[in-house]
């Protein structure tokens, strides 16, 4: 389970990792800190631009800081800890997602929870959906998938397709394996997409994609 809260209201005890994804953190202590999933320095600078000169609204959020930090997700580093976190919330650890903002729906961790809901993860301590955001960073591709496999487990998935082959109807069995297997090779290709495929990738791959 992965849950997003503010930073000053984090419980330690009650996580088995709390993620600090933030640009600074000057004294760290427990916290995880995490750049991959923080603003660059660039971005971070325009924003305090915007709220030092009085331009800071949701507009300006919507129209010129979502945009910038869902291209900064794309970057290889950014894509493979959000592979962790969905490989994370499948292991059943408890994560959470923290930064300083006090308003979530203007600040970038409602961006990677939106990410993470669209990737199918459980995301608790957010007011709303901000599932949109995924769709803008995965584009339109996730959508044409069957939200009734792509919420199960690979083996699920696995257990499914093997359960079909008694199945008498052909043109079922055939129609039910054919999703189940077009929902396995997304699955895949999310996977290499938001990981650099290095050597040290490949047992995290493995983990995902066969045990679970």
């Amino acid at each position: 389970m992965i849950t997003v809260k503010n930073i000053r209201n984090v419980d330690l005890t009650a996580y088995d990792e709390v993620w600090a994804i933030v640009r600074s953190l000057k004294n760290p202590g427990n916290l995880k800190h995490v750049l991959g999933l923080s603003p660059s320095w660039e971005l971070f600078r325009r924003y305090l631009d915007l709220r030092n000169t009085g331009r800071w609204n949701t507009e300006a959020f919507q129209g010129i800081y979502v945009p910038a930090f869902l291209k900064e997700m794309q970057t290889a580093t950014a894509r493979k800890k959000l592979n962790e976190l969905v490989w994370l919330d499948r292991q059943g650890r408890r994560i959470a997602l923290a930064c300083f903002c006090s308003d979530e729906a203007t600040c970038h961790r409602s961006i990677v929870a939106g990410i993470l809901q669209h990737a199918g993860v459980r995301i608790q301590g957010v007011k709303g959906d901000y599932s949109p955001y995924g769709r803008l960073y995965f584009g339109r591709e996730i959508e044409k998938r069957n939200p009734a496999y792509r919420m199960k487990s690979l083996k699920q998935l696995l257990d499914g397709y093997a359960f079909e082959v008694g199945r008498r109807n052909q043109a079922d069995k055939e129609a039910t394996q054919r999703r189940i297997m077009d929902e396995v090779y997304a699955r895949i290709k999310d996977t290499f997409k938001m990981l650099e495929v290095e050597s040290e990738a490949i047992e995290q791959i493995y983990e995902q994609l066969i045990e679970h």
